[in-house]
């Protein structure tokens, strides 16, 4: 009722205002329809509580049936209350702390309501309620104290604030202070405290978020405020360290540590310092840092900054004052420590330039140290000088690490702000060390001059280098390309200089190759010859080297030698390391000669005088014995070696014990080989006493145009010869040597023998043992292939007596192969790619002689993987490879062979064969067909290998303890594997392509299946279990052709059971029924007619029943 009373009142005020109003305003004016007065209001708007408002009788009727009708009820299911906010505030006094809280709190129902306050064990002072909406206080609430907590009994609805004053007992720890108490589970709780200590850390559990602020106290004292979200734990704990009294009174204590690193540049001077601060007893929260008045600040960086600024020096004193103020401003103050980084720049103006070491510093620091790092450009210079005793030179190891990498960096260490020093830049110019290497190749026809120029380019990076261009030669290469990009002559005479420009600037090791040439070389005329030297400027050290390379038909005399003293030639080909310079073939070094410490201003250079030399012979000889059972032959090759001219006559000389031997004298291009009795007077040797005979015989060979080189001479010549079994007979070895005046003569003794020979220990003079295997000793290939004994005379004539005996034979092999593995790759037009890879263990470097199959084409031959060269036979189709020598013990080597055929026929395969004197213990042979091809027999001499497809598993299952070794090879298809005791030659395969295979075995079955259906089924049985018999016994001499029919001949097989199946069901089966019926009809027919019908009744049955 009154809730609806409440509702109409508007309503009834509204008509009575219209009323009062009708009589002051105007007819004219339009009146309102309605007038609101607040609830709160009516009585001040009535003025008196008999007062009346008159209503319209419609109006009078809806409010009364409105009074007078019944609210539906609701069920009283929500919460009585709601506390909506929790808000704490209070000081720290002492050894107490008072509290105040406001606790908002939502009555939503009517009647008495149980508020919980919380707080506990603390002492309530006072308790208030005020109503939110008229901001009256109401009388004291009802406060009880139950369950360690406190009550406040109100009655409602409506929102009202409970103001609480109490005080808690501040609990005192040693160093810390703590306060704890409850707090009641409101939507919001915050807490405002107060505490009469500055720069405070309060520890807030628990805590959504909290920040302190510092504050002033009435008193002027400094206060810190703590400001924080509480969460709904219930609880409350504050923790915080006091300070002492006497440090809150003293001024904060600041300790700086700085780390500055100066770094010049090219045109920017670059200044960052990394000040780290130790703050004691109080925050800061400004900072005051005196920087050079000439830099420019670029940054300030740090944690908590709000702002930097520079405060300049008055305009009176700004000429004279060395430094400006940078005041740096924190949001808060900081304790306990802070970094700030600041970044400074100037810019030279000068290429060189001076100036001081201005300190940087902060204010109010008690104590000040630090290092200073100080680097520079690559081309800036700076030095430090007149430090006074605050700055002193240390390791730069002491630096932050991203200083002590830059290159160049020198440190120092100060210890307070009244270091000092000044600083000296420049721009650095480069300082050139060079070192050159010049080769001068001079022939008879033109003068070529290569140089090789280390550059050692230090402080400074160059674009382009210049060196001095002597008249007469010109420029015939320079490079490397990468580095020069050009290069330009220029001057004349005297004057030309060479300008060399480099693709990019260079610093450090530069390299140059530069080949100069001049025409003609040999001319009655000497040679001067003056190097190409740098120029003076940025020139630090020279030196070099000069090497005379002269053909072998010139020769040379130095007259004048300018600042250059001879050396060594080993000393100085040792010099250029590993890439030394080779004269060439034709030519000889000559001269070396070095120098260091010149004057660039003078040339450096000597003057030659070249002539062609006469022609030189010198002579070796070849001589080899073959000691057979019935005759020894004898061969001897003179080789003349021709130096500096052609020559057409030389002398051969033999003792006169073989006048009777009929000696064949051959060589090429010999025109007359006459005998002499003496050797012309130009052409007589010097005597000697070692010579073992009194009487020489000469021939005079005389060729038919003149010769340079070599050229070589050959004497053969055989003797009977009969071996004992026992004593033994000599073999004399004669010489057989050039003659005439020699620049020299020396050779090689090589001897071969029957197996079943054996030389005794030979009787010589003038001669050393030799390794008939050396191709050192026994440069002549042919006479090292059987040599079994060898000597070597530099001394000749010589004298050898060889005593040979009869032995029994008996058969060594030096080289076997334990394991021969050929694989072969066969396409489908009949090309073939093969690699043989022969396991060989040998004790003594044979030549191995490897026969390929006709018009094979040969690709390769690897020694243990590495490709090596080998040499022609005198087969086409063959090659010798040399074995490496073995000292005598069994090495283990792996030679492989790659090779390709054109035509290649699966029926007969061939391979790379060795000598037959060469044993095979094993074959393996791998081939790859195509996929659609289909292997039906091979050779029975030759058995499936039962191992792993990969051939290191090949090398595994031989164990002959040879190194895997192979290079890679192309294997497509099917592989099939077949293995052999002993060598193998040829591999013989029946390969049909598979469809070929499969429509013969398709049309033979299916014919066969179709002349069977003329037979009975159990016939039928009979010859197909014969023919399974049969293909059983087939199979055991040709297994793969019958499995290969037995797999090709399902498909049919099936086909022919299918047919076989559908003349059963569709043709012989529906026709033995057919006979059976008829049969059985005419039996039936013929009893009827046997027996009279009884009645016409039954004839007519027995007709239906015949039909």
């Amino acid at each position: 009722m009154k809730n609806t009373c409440f509702l109409l009142l508007p309503l009834v005020l509204a008509v009575e205002s219209l009323v009062l109003s009708a009589q002051t305003v105007d007819v004219a004016t339009p009146l309102p329809d309605h007038i609101y007065v607040p609830y709160r209001e009516l009585e001040s708007v009535l003025g008196k509580e008999d007062q009346g408002v008159f209503l319209p009788y419609k109006d009078f009727q809806n409010l009364w049936k409105a009074a007078r009708g019944q609210p539906a009820k609701t069920p009283d299911n929500g919460p009585s209350h709601l506390l909506s906010a929790a808000r704490f505030s209070g000081v720290v006094e002492e050894k107490l702390a008072r509290m105040q809280l406001e606790l908002t709190v939502d009555i939503l129902q009517k009647g008495w309501t149980t508020i919980p306050v919380g707080l506990g064990r603390v002492g309530v002072s006072s308790v208030d309620l005020v109503d939110s909406e008229t901001a009256e206080e109401r009388s004291n609430p009802l406060l009880r104290f139950q369950n360690n907590r406190y009550e406040i009994i109100a009655k409602g609805p409506g929102r009202q604030v409970v103001n609480v004053d109490f005080v808690l007992q501040l609990v005192t720890e040693p160093g810390r202070n703590l306060l704890q108490f409850d707090i009641p589970s409101a939507a919001i709780n915050t807490l405002e405290l107060t505490i009469p200590e500055e720069n405070l850390k309060v520890d807030v559990q628990p805590m959504l978020a909290a920040s302190t602020t510092q504050d002033d106290l009435p008193s002027g004292a400094k206060a810190t405020k703590l400001q924080a979200f509480l969460g709904q734990s219930g609880k409350v704990a504050l923790s915080w360290a006091p300070k002492s009294q006497a440090a809150n009174d003293l001024d904060p204590v600041l300790i700086s540590s700085q780390n500055q690193h100066l770094q010049v540049g090219e045109a920017v001077l670059q200044h960052e310092v990394e000040f780290n601060y130790e703050i004691r007893r109080r925050g800061i929260k400004i900072f005051k840092i005196h920087v050079p008045n000439d830099y420019r600040v670029v940054s300030v960086d740090g944690e908590n900054l709000e702002k930097w600024d520079i405060q300049a020096p008055d305009q009176g004193q700004a000429a004279a004052a060395i430094h400006k103020l940078l005041r740096v401003t924190l949001f808060s103050e900081v304790e306990d420590s802070y970094r700030l980084r600041l970044h400074m720049e100037k810019f030279l103006q000068d290429a060189n330039a001076t100036f001081p070491l201005t300190p940087i510093y902060t204010d109010g620091a008690l104590r000040l140290s630090g290092h200073l790092g100080v680097s520079h450009a690559p081309r800036r210079s700076v030095e430090l000088s007149g430090l006074n005793t605050e700055l002193v030179r240390v390791e730069s190891s002491r630096l932050p690490e991203q200083w002590r990498k830059v290159k160049s960096i020198s440190a120092y260490r100060f210890t307070s702000r009244n270091y000092s020093a000044t600083v000296r830049t420049g721009l650095v110019e480069p300082r050139l060390n060079l070192q050159q290497l010049w080769v001068l190749k001079a022939d008879q026809e033109s003068l070529h001059l290569y140089g090789r120029l280390l550059y050692e380019i230090e402080r400074a990076g160059v674009f382009s280098v210049v060196l001095s261009l002597p008249s007469g030669w010109e420029v015939d290469d320079l490079g490397p390309s990468n580095i020069v990009d050009d290069f330009e002559v220029q001057g004349e005479d005297s004057e030309r200089k060479l300008v060399i420009t480099l693709r990019k600037e260079t610093l450090g090791q530069l390299h140059l190759d530069l080949r100069l040439v001049q025409s003609p070389a040999v001319t009655s005329e000497p040679i001067i010859l003056d190097l190409p030297l740098p120029t003076a400027e940025n020139l630090n050290r020279l030196k070099g080297q000069f090497l005379l390379h002269l053909s072998e038909a010139l020769r040379a005399e130095s007259s004048e030698l300018r600042q250059l003293k001879s050396m060594p030639l080993r000393d100085a080909i040792r010099t250029y390391g590993k890439t030394p310079p080779i004269p060439g073939q034709g030519f000889s070094s000559a001269m070396a000669y070095e120098y260091s410490a010149v004057d660039p201003s003078s040339s450096v250079g000597a003057t030659f005088q070249l002539a062609v030399k006469p022609a030189q012979v010198a002579a070796e000889f070849f001589r080899n014995v073959d000691i057979q059972s019935g005759n020894v032959s004898h061969e001897a090759v003179i080789r003349y070696q021709v130096r500096y001219a052609p020559v057409d006559t030389f002398y051969l000389k033999y003792p006169a014990t073989l006048s009777d031997s009929s000696l064949q004298i051959n060589g090429p291009d010999l025109k007359e080989k006459p005998r002499i009795e003496a050797l012309p007077a130009d052409q007589e040797e010097p005597s000697s006493d070692s010579e073992h005979t009194d009487a020489w015989i000469y021939h005079k060979i005389v060729l038919q145009s003149p010769r340079m080189g070599a050229y070589d001479l050959r004497v053969n010549w055989r003797q009977p010869f009969q071996a004992l079994a026992e004593g033994g007979q000599k073999v004399l070895v004669e010489p057989v040597l050039a003659a005439g005046k020699l620049a020299g003569q020396n050779g090689a003794i090589s001897v071969a023998k029957a197996p079943n020979l054996a030389i005794g220990a030979p009787i010589s003079n003038n001669l050393l043992p030799a390794d008939p295997s050396s191709p050192r000793d026994i440069t002549y290939e042919a006479h090292r292939l059987n040599a079994v004994l060898a000597f070597r005379c530099d001394k000749p004539p010589y004298t050898l007596d060889l005593p040979v005996v009869l032995q029994e034979e008996a058969e060594v092999y030096t080289t076997i192969v334990n394991a021969a593995v050929h694989e072969q790759a066969l396409a489908r037009d009949g090309a073939l790619n093969g690699r043989s890879i022969y396991l060989l263990s040998t004790n003594r470097g044979d030549r191995l002689k490897v026969s390929f199959p006709p018009r094979a084409r040969i690709y390769s031959f690897l020694l243990d993987g590495k490709e090596i060269q080998v040499e022609a036979a005198d087969d086409a189709g063959a090659r010798i490879v040399r074995l490496p020598p073995s000292a005598g013990q069994v090495s283990k080597v792996v030679v492989e062979v790659t090779y390709g055929l054109d035509e290649a026929s699966p029926s007969k395969l061939s391979i790379p064969q060795l000598p037959d004197v060469v044993p095979v213990q094993r074959t393996w042979w791998r081939l790859w067909v195509p996929e659609d091809h289909q292997l039906l027999g091979y050779d029975r001499n030759f058995e499936r290998a039962q191992y792993g497809d990969s051939l290191e598993q090949v090398f595994n299952q031989i164990g002959s303890g040879h190194e895997f070794f192979a290079s890679s090879f192309d294997q497509r298809g099917s592989l099939y594997q077949f293995e052999k005791q002993g060598a193998a030659k040829v591999l013989s395969l029946s390969l049909k392509r598979k469809e070929t295979v499969a429509i013969f075995v398709w049309i033979l079955v299916i014919a066969f299946g179709v002349g069977l259906m003329r037979l009975g089924y159990f016939e039928r049985i009979i010859v197909a279990l014969g023919l399974v018999a049969l293909v059983g016994i087939w199979y055991l001499f040709q297994p793969l052709t019958s499995k290969a029919v037995a797999g090709h001949a399902a498909f049919p097989s099936g086909l022919v059971g299918l047919l076989w199946v559908g003349q059963l069901l569709f043709w012989s089966f529906p026709r033995r029924l057919k006979l059976g019926r008829e049969s059985f009809l005419s039996a039936e027919h013929e009893r009827l007619s046997a027996a009279p019908p009884s009645s016409a009744s039954e004839s007519q049955e027995a007709k239906s029943e015949e039909e």
